[in-house]
């Protein structure tokens, strides 16, 4: 069986799907995750993703380091995401929260400019609203509600370095250890579980004439493998067969009790290039191209292409940024996953003062609808940050 887990996008948002399966000559039960690596940071939020070449950026850090900035120290802290959505109308997706999303200090040396910080990759909370509970003695419901949530998160402590071999290419890379976190609650049992593994971009820039720039990451996430337990011991009660002497509705029963869940995490390889136009001096256009390739984590997914077009708008110490993007999701030969996303954004970026500037984005998915809408997660995405340099 199969149970949508989350994703979304990417900060992209790519997301998410769980697929309950046996593994062989094992008796724990294992869960598959299947989700994809979110870009974050409200400066490409604002550009759909599209800005990777673009040298201003304060997500340039995990987003495509090659671009990183090249100032003395400089840093940058998000937080206040805020979202909200539902899928098929039935699983309320929303999440307010003041946790860090992307926070990081860094510095210009003679060889390198490095960074070290955390990035939020991938934060969901289902609701699936209020449940009846029902039994064995009573399948159509015991009257008995309650509340049934599940919230799964990947994050990464990185360290980034930006070197630059010719006046004309840079080459960056951002490795961290990636930690997942679980916990799902489903009437009185909770399950909770967490493991560790790799995330890595690695990213080249070329500036190929004044105002016209080049870039292409290549990202990943290690599998992951790690245990989830239950608190108290789940109880499964397994129908064995229907016994002729008693009523057409009694069954013969086997109860199990299952202390903990195994899981597998695992995530795509994406590959990404796009360009940065500055036309002339206050408008700037930006293009990418995402490939997502699928089939490292089942082969039955496919592998997915997705487009990001944005530009920027710059009135003295303001700039304006506009955005569209594409997000598509894989088809498995047996199972369908929400498909075919078309996301808008906006944001903003003032520089208060010389060392200090403000950024926010939005973004949202249901201006644009697509064949299929209704089969389809509906988001909007909110997020802030504060930038420094000296």
């Amino acid at each position: 069986m199969s149970r949508p887990q989350s994703l979304c996008i990417l900060l992209i948002l790519f997301q998410a799907t769980a697929i309950f399966s046996q593994i062989p000559d094992d008796e724990q039960p294992a869960m598959i995750l299947a989700h994809g690596i979110s870009r974050i940071g409200a400066d490409i939020w604002a550009t759909g993703g599209a800005a990777l070449a673009s040298s201003d950026m304060n997500s340039a850090v995990v987003n495509c380091p090659a671009f990183m900035r090249s100032s003395g120290w400089h840093g940058y802290a998000e937080c206040g995401q805020w979202s909200k959505g539902e899928w098929l109308s039935e699983v309320k997706r929303n999440r307010q929260r003041l946790l860090p999303s992307l926070t990081y200090i860094g510095k210009n040396l003679k060889f390198a400019n490095i960074a070290i910080g955390y990035a939020n990759l991938y934060d969901m909370n289902w609701d699936y609203g209020v449940v009846e509970r029902t039994t064995i003695e009573e399948p159509y419901g015991t009257g008995e509600t309650f509340q049934m949530t599940s919230r799964l998160r990947t994050e990464s402590y990185f360290l980034a370095a930006r070197f630059q071999p010719h006046r004309l290419l840079s080459i960056g890379v951002n490795a961290g250890l990636a930690h997942i976190k679980q916990s799902d609650k489903i009437y009185q049992t909770r399950l909770t579980g967490d493991g560790f593994g790799f995330a890595t971009t690695i990213s080249a820039g070329l500036q190929v004439l004044d105002n016209l720039a080049l870039a292409c990451n290549y990202r990943f996430i290690t599998t992951i493998k790690y245990d989830a337990h239950f608190e108290p011991e789940l109880e499964i009660i397994n129908p064995l067969d229907i016994d002729p002497s008693f009523g057409e509705n009694d069954l013969l029963v086997s109860t199990d009790v299952v202390r903990s869940i195994g899981y597998i995490a695992a995530f795509p390889r994406i590959f990404e290039t796009g360009g940065s136009w500055d036309i002339n001096g206050w408008l700037s256009l930006h293009g990418a191209l995402d490939f997502q390739n699928w089939r490292v984590v089942n082969d039955e997914y496919n592998d997915v292409i997705n487009v990001h077009i944005g530009s920027n708008f710059r009135i003295s110490n303001v700039q304006l940024s506009i955005g569209y993007f594409s997000q598509q999701e894989p088809v498995g030969s047996s199972f369908r996953l929400v498909l075919d996303q078309h996301f808008v954004s906006a944001g903003i970026n003032v520089r208060v003062i010389k060392s200090l500037a403000i950024s926010c984005a939005v973004m949202d998915s249901h201006l644009i609808k697509s064949k299929g809408a209704e089969d389809k997660y509906m988001l909007t995405y909110g997020s802030a940050g504060v930038g420094i340099s000296f």
